[in-house]
This record gives structure tokens, sequence and C-alpha cells, in this order.
């Protein structure tokens, strides 16, 4: 019977999984539960993983078309989806006597002259609404903002992320940030430690044999 036993309880232990959704680490006193049902993100699809890159000397058409690419091949990866951008950002222009929408990038992929660079830094730091959203005060970092179907384990979507940034992560100062990288770090810390605790579960129940 204890053999049976052990092996029936063991078999449920191989199977427990991790719930990395931080709402349930938070206590569950009556005005949290209403701040977690004013505030709480169950009805949200997707979340946010935002990729910058920081470099004195960002604003070139080499670095500026590298980063580009990046953005199109991050976009193209399974549970992604097109970000807000420097480049697609939307911002204003005069057309004549009328007001016209068009993006910084002026409707390249990215700009492909000194020239439009220039243009394009102007209008990303003159934009009050850009500012410190996907371009950074003083222009040395640009960001974007990827949403990403919402998963209880993002490991594999942030992988292939962080695969695609490698090959230019030095050259534009590659970095990522976002929600996803705190479920991450909660599901890696936490099965780190489960081998632990169920070996000293296992021995205790040995020694108590």
């Amino acid at each position: 019977q204890t053999a049976v036993l052990t092996v029936a309880l063991g078999w449920f232990a191989l199977r427990i999984k991790v719930n990395p959704e931080t709402s349930t680490l938070i206590p569950e006193s009556p005005k949290s539960l209403r701040l977690i049902q004013k505030y709480g993100r169950e009805s949200l699809t997707t979340d946010f993983v935002v990729v910058t890159a920081e470099s004195p000397d960002l604003f070139t058409v080499g670095k500026l078309a590298e980063y580009a690419a990046l953005i199109d091949r991050i976009e193209k990866l399974p549970r992604m989806h097109p970000g807000v951008s420097p480049f697609n950002f939307i911002t204003f222009r005069r057309d004549g006597a009328r007001l016209a929408f068009d993006t910084m990038a002026a409707g390249e992929p990215s700009p492909s002259t000194p020239e439009a660079v220039e243009a394009f830094r102007a209008r990303l730091l003159a934009e009050p609404q850009a500012k410190n959203l996907v371009v950074s005060a003083d222009g040395t970092a640009l960001c974007v903002l990827f949403p990403v179907d919402m998963s209880s384990d993002y490991r594999p979507a942030l992988a292939a992320i962080e695969g695609e940034m490698a090959p230019r992560a030095q050259t534009l100062g590659l970095r990522l940030a976002g929600g996803p990288l705190y479920n991450r770090a909660i599901l890696e810390h936490m099965y780190a430690d489960l081998p632990l605790f169920l070996g000293l579960g296992l021995l205790i129940v040995l020694v108590s044999y």
C-alpha cells in the first residue's frame, strides 16, 4: 500500500504546474480584490514587449535601416503583432491649406539618405506624443512597442525575439523590456525551486516512513 501510494503521489507531483500570474501573489483582502476587479487584465488579449535601441550615433542611414529590418523580422514571429515604432508613428503635415496624416519616416521603411535621416530626427524630437514613447528626449534611444498574444508562458516568444536581436545587440545597443519578461523571471525562479522542494518533501516522507 505504501509503495502504491508513493507512486500515485509521485505521478501527481511530476505534473505540478506553476502559475506566474502576479495577481495570484496579492493578498486576498477585500480592497485588493476590488482593485483587481477594476484594473485586472482578464479582458485583455495582448501584452507588450518593448525593444529599444540606444547609441550616440543611432541616427544614421545604416543603423536605422538595420533597426527597421529587425522590427520587420520580430513582427513576423509567431504570436507577435505589428508594433508602434519611430518609423510608423503617425504625425501631421501641411498639404497646401490642409493638414494630412503621414508617418515619421514619410512613407519609407526607414530614411534612405542623410538628409532624410535629419528630417526624420527633427520630426521625431518635435512631436510631443512621440517623445519618451518611441524616442528619448535626448534623441539617443529609439523604442518599439510590440503587442504579443497573452500567455501563461512567454519563454518561447521571448527566446525567438532575443534570437533575432542577438546579431545586432552590440551595434544597436538593443535592450528588451515589458511585462512578459517579468512573467519569465517568475517562472524561472519558481521552477528553479520546485525540484528542491519536491526533493525535501520526498525526504521528509521517507524519514517519516
